[in-house]
């Protein structure tokens, strides 16, 4: 009797299974969201959306387009604030002084070199409202060779300078061993300082600039200047989130080899070293 049972029990459990209409997972880990999504720019069609931001000088949504174009948004409408077709957009970011100097930075890649691309942080000057950035006003902040695995996002810090984040430019499982090379730009968070005067220390650029890489103490003798993070092989975008004016946070979210999703943090306090979970630290201020 006792075998007819479990026999019985069996067959039950794959009939059960066999059934298409049964659904292989029952449940959820997490509750439903408290709230519901709803276009809210019906009019607007946009094309290969990457990055939204906004600034409170104006009452607009910038919008980054993959394909080198930046819109603004209001009320339903869209205007044009910047096209570069020649270029790739990842991200945008405004100067801390932006109500002043209407600088905004944006993270480019482009062909610059017969089968090379590189990564390029530009400048520009925007006027007007709805603001609009002159292409003749741009001004080339730093290049790096990224030929894939771009990063793609910048950011200011409560410090004043300029975080940037820059993949391992492969296409695949960091070809070139630069994921622990600390002598270039590849595969980490990158800070830009800007000095008071202009100069040209550190700055790829045929023309003066108010920017430099900062030459910190190094933890490692071989550490790049300008470098204070490292060992971010496979990310192909890092998101820089610089929340408490205090702990200084980085947050970078980072996509790993096959479906695999990371995220590291990073903190710095006085005297403003930044240590990463499982990066390995390069410089302090």
């Amino acid at each position: 009797m006792k075998r007819l049972a479990l026999a019985f029990l069996a067959v039950s459990c794959l009939m059960s299974a066999a059934d298409p209409k049964r659904p292989l997972v029952v449940g959820s880990p997490e509750p439903p969201p408290p709230f519901r999504t709803r276009r809210v720019y019906e009019k607007v069609t946009l094309t290969q959306p990457v990055y939204v931001t906004s600034h409170a000088q104006h009452d607009r949504l910038f919008v980054v387009e993959l394909r080198g174009m930046i819109h603004t948004l209001r009320d339903d409408k869209s205007a044009s604030f910047l096209t570069e077709k020649d270029l790739q957009f990842y991200g945008m970011t405004f100067h801390p002084r932006y109500a002043v100097n209407r600088q905004v930075f944006v993270f480019a890649n482009g062909q610059f070199a017969p089968k090379k691309k590189s990564n390029r942080i530009y400048r520009y000057t925007a006027a007007g409202d709805p603001p609009v950035a002159d292409p003749k006003s741009r001004t080339l902040v730093i290049e790096w060779e990224s030929n894939g695995h771009d990063g793609g996002d910048l950011a200011f810090g409560p410090d004043g300078m300029l975080y940037i984040s820059a993949g391992d430019g492969t296409t695949d499982s960091d070809e070139n061993n630069t994921g622990q090379d600390l002598r270039d730009l590849n595969s980490g968070i990158i800070r830009d300082y800007q000095k008071r005067t202009t100069g040209t220390l550190g700055v790829r650029s045929t023309q003066p600039l108010a920017y430099e890489l900062r030459r910190s103490r190094p933890l490692h003798r071989r550490c790049r200047p300008g470098l204070v993070g490292n060992g971010l092989s496979r990310q192909t975008r890092r998101k820089l989130r610089l929340e408490h004016p205090r702990r200084h946070c980085c947050v970078s979210s980072a996509a790993g080899q096959g479906t695999g999703r990371l995220c590291r943090s990073a903190h710095s306090a006085p005297p403003f070293r930044i240590t990463f979970a499982d990066w390995r630290p390069c410089l302090s201020r």
